[in-house]
């Protein structure tokens, strides 16, 4: 993060930090979301913190707030209510994605354990790896200690090799997943970018504006054979934080059995 925002810095971009799947994961001494411009969480089932559904965006920029408070309820612009006290950027149509109040009480109980949840996380996926055989290499992370920890990572040489660790793994009940089967987090999936189709109108397609002409827009599907081979020898498990010593045990026993 710190020689994305120093380029975006030289060049004059925005940093937006999609930090969906790591609320209260750290970057040093700031928490992720927080670095950029502008950050964004997910309170999906499969986030950190679950309300079933919704979102959150956050931003000490008062642009983008402002901008960001009008597009996600147009309600606020067109009816009623106080939200729009002090706002001084021009209104324009936006969206309904308001936050419901019950969604937002389930979500600041969350809020409190969320420490609570993060070492467990921790504590859980290093007891595990303290366990492991010298025969498997895990994933390198760019701040352990700041990792959320939900994942344990394993890096192979092929994946051949990442394939049947999994496919042992599963046979004794130990789910693996392989990121490059996960669809629509691998861009060769990105169906409606891949074709170069950003909006059923073309007058709001980005890559049909006359504005855009010239600007790169050659993707091909091996464009980035780097990121592409790290995914196919990657395997993840999901780290819980409820895992007890005995699961612990368990677990280490699997992966060093499926090597």
């Amino acid at each position: 993060m710190d020689a994305i925002c120093e380029l975006a810095k030289k060049y004059n971009i925005a940093v937006v930090e999609d930090a969906c799947q790591s609320t209260g994961g750290k970057f040093g001494d700031k928490d992720l979301g927080t670095i950029g411009d502008a950050g964004a969480y997910s309170y999906n089932y499969f986030k950190v913190l679950s309300a079933g559904e919704g979102g959150a965006l956050v931003t000490e920029n008062r642009k983008i707030y402002e901008r960001a408070l009008i597009y996600h309820d147009s309600s606020a612009v067109a009816f009623f209510g106080t939200q729009l006290d002090g706002i001084k950027e021009p209104l324009f149509g936006g969206t309904e994605f308001r936050i419901s109040d019950i969604t937002g009480a389930i979500l600041r109980e969350q809020l409190k354990k969320l420490p609570l949840i993060i070492e467990d996380l921790h504590k859980n996926k290093f007891a595990v790896i303290e366990k492991l055989n010298d025969k498997l290499t895990v994933a390198p992370s760019h701040d352990a200690q700041g990792d959320c920890a939900t994942t344990l990572a394993f890096r192979f040489e092929t994946e051949e090799e990442t394939r049947s660790f999994a496919a042992n793994c599963k046979e004794k009940g130990l789910e693996v997943t392989i990121p490059a089967d996960t669809g629509k987090h691998v861009y060769t999936n990105w169906t409606q970018i891949m074709e170069k189709r950003g909006a059923l109108h073309p007058a709001m397609d980005p890559f049909r504006m006359k504005e855009n002409q010239g600007l790169q827009m050659d993707y091909t599907m091996d464009m980035c054979p780097k990121t592409l081979d790290y995914l196919a020898r990657t395997a993840y498990i999901w780290v819980s934080p409820d895992w007890t010593e005995e699961n612990r045990n368990d677990i280490a026993e699997i992966i060093n059995n499926a090597v």
